[in-house]
């Protein structure tokens, strides 16, 4: 039984890939998206200005502005 989630297994989701991440977040977390972005074939990164981790409450309206954006594009 596999349990890691690899690069491999990322480039192989071909899927419109929305990743998002706050300025501020924990340096971890940003990593992890920056890994993602390289891996994924099909992405797009936003990153929402002057704010942490917890982006989607803290600036709800922008978040939902772009998540509607992206899924409109690819529908």
């Amino acid at each position: 039984m596999k349990t890691r989630f690899t690069r491999e297994d990322a480039r192989r989701i071909t899927a419109p890939t929305l990743l998002a991440k706050g300025e501020l977040s924990p340096k971890i977390m940003l990593q992890v998206i920056d890994i993602l972005a390289e891996a994924l074939p099909n992405r797009e990164v936003v990153t929402f200005q002057g704010v942490s981790h917890a982006f989607p409450f803290e600036k709800l309206e922008e978040f939902n502005s772009r998540a509607l954006e992206f899924l409109e594009k690819h529908r």
